[in-house]
């Protein structure tokens, strides 16, 4: 089926591919030199086709792997690899001693990234007691600030008629929404898409005219006292 396959010799070297249907050794991806098939003419007389276990089964992928993540080291190199997992068929008289190239290269793909995968997971997963003190602080210190501008806006704004009651919740949720994705260093959106989430039917018009100049500089206030609070802290 066109596939390429490795084996160890009896010296227990890896050699090149083995076509399945004519077992070759020695030569390139495509077979390129005469004297590579003299020589794959004359193993294939003697005991090499024996000594390939071509009668018997191939290792399934998943059992390959299961073995091959015994001996599996990541600071090794591919063609240490490519030894531990022939080993495997190697010194196991149930399989063929041959391994499909392919199949090689996807299981050390796979394992790599699963590995990566999972040091990543580790490395973001573990916080350190003082981490996770500075995290707690840097929450009280958010909260401080979400409620120095609640009052803010009951005190300056709602109390006074310049905004409705509503429409100073609104204010708080949206504001709190920024603080939170700056406490967490994300990207936050513009000052209108945070308010529109909130007042579905608003317009860059009506913000500009209604709404910018008062929810702009509350939002300017609390990026100050968070930065003011964090200066504090570290």
């Amino acid at each position: 089926m066109g596939r390429e396959y490795i084996y160890f010799n009896k010296n227990g070297h890896a050699v090149g591919e083995v076509k399945p249907n004519s077992v070759t050794s020695g030569g390139t991806a495509n077979g390129s030199t005469r004297n590579g098939y003299a020589e794959n003419r004359e193993l294939l007389n003697g005991q090499l086709a024996n000594y390939l276990r071509k009668s018997q089964p191939a290792i399934q992928e998943k059992a390959l792997r299961n073995e091959y993540l015994n001996f599996y080291c990541p600071k090794d190199p591919v063609s240490s690899n490519i030894r531990k997992m022939l080993s495997v068929v190697k010194n196991d008289d149930r399989y063929q001693n041959f391994l499909p190239l392919d199949m090689i290269a996807r299981i050390m793909r796979n394992t790599n990234f699963e590995m990566a995968r999972d040091r990543l997971s580790s490395q973001v997963n573990d916080v350190s007691p003082l981490d996770a003190l500075k995290l707690k602080e840097i929450e009280k210190r958010k909260n401080l600030v979400l409620q120095r501008i609640q009052e803010k806006i009951q005190n300056q704004y709602v109390l006074t008629n310049k905004i409705s009651a509503e429409k100073g919740r609104v204010y708080l949720k949206a504001l709190s929404e920024i603080l939170d994705d700056i406490s967490h260093g994300k990207k936050y959106d513009s000052y209108y898409k945070h308010l529109r989430r909130y007042i579905p039917s608003l317009t860059q018009r009506s913000y500009r005219s209604q709404e910018r100049t008062i929810f702009e500089y509350l939002g300017k206030l609390i990026k100050k006292w968070f930065r003011e609070l964090l200066t504090e802290l570290l």
